[in-house]
């Protein structure tokens, strides 16, 4: 491995936060990085945010495809042994690549990631929950669906991983596509943690996790959900797939009732008895 970590930023629309996302990455302790940053067809002033920082970072223009096709630009654009994401909205700490390498390295597991604090005054959160150091991820998925346990931030993986888990699905949205890549993740390598807050989370009236639509959120981790069951039929049997699918149902229908949108989340509840179709 050449130990070179490829930092894959896309970008759209938040010319007001990318100059500091990219700033974090160019100020790791680490030396050997690269910046690929893949603008997707911002109509702000990104683009030329993003152009003087020059020939310090990659600055790839696409049009506008969503977050994990500009991923995936980003990643066959790469020559890192390592991958790691930053949204354009986030930042990381100085230490955070070479902290979490080190773990990498000494728990010899191909994907790391690290705890979180939120922006705009919110309580800082230890995100996700306290696990061991080296944890085996595969049951989280099917036992929690819909719960995505960190983002893509508070990531790096081998590019080595990458190539048996495959690309980041782009007929998903945020989060789905989170839970769906880490998911594949998780069927070819334990996950090791950094036990330290090495990420700052936007949270924002623009970001995705705001703007989305419950609608939008259930179609597409129902989806997510679906490929689990499909991926790893022979694991899971009849009775454990249709626990999760009431589970991800009772989750949502808990969102609409919050909303005061009572007959969709009684609708929703009622979908759960229906049969699992894939």
């Amino acid at each position: 491995m050449n130990g070179l970590v490829s930092v894959i930023i896309p970008n759209f629309n938040y010319g007001a936060f990318v100059e500091k996302a990219v700033f974090s990455v160019l100020e790791q302790d680490y030396e050997k990085v690269e910046i690929i940053v893949v603008d997707d067809g911002s109509t702000d002033n990104s683009v030329e945010v993003l152009r003087k920082f020059g020939d310090r970072i990659r600055l790839i223009e696409s049009s506008n495809m969503g977050a994990p096709t500009a991923r995936n630009i980003g990643i066959l654009a790469s020559r890192g042994s390592y991958i790691a994401f930053l949204d354009s909205d986030d930042y990381w700490y100085k230490s955070k690549i070479t902290k979490q390498i080190d773990v990498m390295l000494r728990t010899n597991t191909e994907l790391n990631f690290c705890h979180m604090e939120f922006t705009d005054n919110q309580q800082p959160s230890k995100y996700p929950q306290e696990i061991e150091e080296s944890f085996d991820y595969r049951e989280f998925y099917i036992n929690n669906p819909g719960v995505t346990p960190f983002i893509p931030s508070c990531t790096i993986m081998t590019r080595g991983l990458l190539a048996k888990t495959g690309l980041w699905d782009t007929g998903l949205q945020s989060p789905a596509e989170d839970f769906d890549l880490f998911r594949r993740c998780a069927r070819h390598t334990l996950f090791s943690k950094t036990q330290e807050t090495l990420v700052v989370h936007r949270e924002h009236e623009n970001s995705l996790t705001a703007s989305n639509s419950i609608e939008k959120y259930f179609l597409d981790n129902k989806l997510a959900m679906l490929k689990v069951y499909v991926d790893d039929l022979s694991r899971y049997n009849v009775f454990k797939r249709r626990i999760s699918f009431i589970k991800l149902h009772i989750m949502f229908a808990k969102a609409y009732f919050m909303r005061k949108s009572i007959l969709k989340g009684i609708a929703t509840l009622l979908r759960s008895f229906f049969p699992v179709m894939f």
